[in-house]
């Protein structure tokens, strides 16, 4: 499986990137899915945030980019599974008991290390700021 390599930019004028073209991943776990929601959690956030549009998709890529490429490179380098490639080289006719080959708490490892670097460390998600913004336009009263 490949990858392609990170984008420099998303942006490009009035419009960007999002999702899997602006970071295709092996997919991991549900991992491209994922950050395409974050992606338009945040753009959404800066468009209702910002005042023109050019402003709200700098800083969607400024605050999106580094962390997702990250994740990119995680992926490529040693994903939430890649624990499945290492049991199989060192036990290439199977074995009964996972845990004779790896223990509980590496397992327990490669998950946090993942968790932190896909930007799913709970301890992390509940300190940082929500993606909500307070309606600025009242509905229509008189739709109909």
């Amino acid at each position: 499986m490949s990858t392609c390599s990170p984008l420099d930019t998303w942006v490009f004028g009035n419009v960007t990137l999002m999702g899997d073209a602006a970071h295709p991943m092996i997919p991991i776990g549900a991992n491209g899915a994922t950050q395409t929601i974050i992606d338009a959690r945040v753009l959404a956030f800066e468009l209702a945030r910002c005042n023109d549009v050019p402003s709200a998709l700098k800083e969607y890529e400024q605050q999106r980019t580094k962390s997702v490429n990250q994740v990119v490179e995680a992926n490529r380098k040693a994903s939430e599974t890649r624990f499945l490639e290492d049991i199989h080289e060192s036990c290439p006719d199977g074995f009964d008991n996972l845990h004779d080959h790896i223990t509980e708490e590496e397992l327990q490892d490669i998950s946090r290390t993942y968790k932190t670097v896909a930007g799913f460390d709970p301890l992390v998600l509940n300190r940082r700021v929500s993606y909500s913004f307070p309606l600025r336009f009242q509905p229509y009263k008189n739709h109909v």
